[in-house]
C-alpha cells in the first residue's frame, strides 16, 4: 500500500502528526521529507469519502478512528472485490479538508514518476506553517 494525499497539508497531516495537537520533536519533523508524484496513468479509486461512504455502506469512522480494522477489512474487501480497482480515496483522520490516497500495489513503480524530494529542513517557514495550521508544536523541552 502506498499512501500519498492530494496536497502537501494532507500529507503532513497523516504522516508527521498522526494525532491531532501532538507536540512534536522539531528533528524529527526535520528528518522527514516530502516527494511530490506524478501518475503515469489514469487510476481507478473508490470513494470512501462523502457519498462514498453510504455508497461502501460505512460512516465517516472508517478513517476518522486510531483503529484501523474496518478500514483495512474494507480496503482488503474492495482489493478483492474489484481486480481493475487501484485504491481508494479517503478523508485525512488529522485534517477532513484533506483528501488521502491509499494505493494498492497494482500501480507499477513505473506508472509513477518522484519529482525531486524536499527535506521538512530545508523549508523551516513552510514547517512552521503546517505546524500551525494543524495546531501542533514543536517540544521545546529537549535539544534537537
Amino acid at each position: 500500500m502506498l499512501y500519498t494525499a492530494e496536497r502537501l497539508e494532507g500529507a503532513f497531516a497523516e504522516c508527521i502528526l498522526k494525532r491531532p495537537g501532538r507536540v512534536v520533536r522539531r528533528a524529527f519533523v526535520e528528518e522527514q521529507m516530502w516527494t511530490p508524484l506524478r501518475l503515469g496513468r489514469s487510476v481507478i479509486l473508490a470513494k470512501v469519502m462523502d457519498e462514498g461512504l453510504h455508497f461502501h455502506g460505512v460512516d465517516a469512522s472508517v478513517s476518522a478512528s486510531e483503529d484501523y480494522g474496518a478500514s483495512r477489512a474494507l480496503a482488503l474487501a474492495l482489493h478483492t472485490d474489484f481486480p481493475n480497482l487501484d485504491g481508494l480515496a479517503y478523508r485525512s483522520r488529522v485534517n477532513n479538508r484533506e483528501v488521502c490516497f491509499a494505493i494498492f500495489d497494482r500501480l507499477r513503480a513505473s506508472d509513477l514518476t518522484a519529482m525531486p524530494g524536499q527535506r521538512f529542513d530545508a523549508h523551516p517557514k513552510r514547517t512552521d506553517e503546517l505546524m500551525s495550521l494543524h495546531g501542533a508544536v514543536f517540544d521545546t523541552s529537549v535539544v534537537g
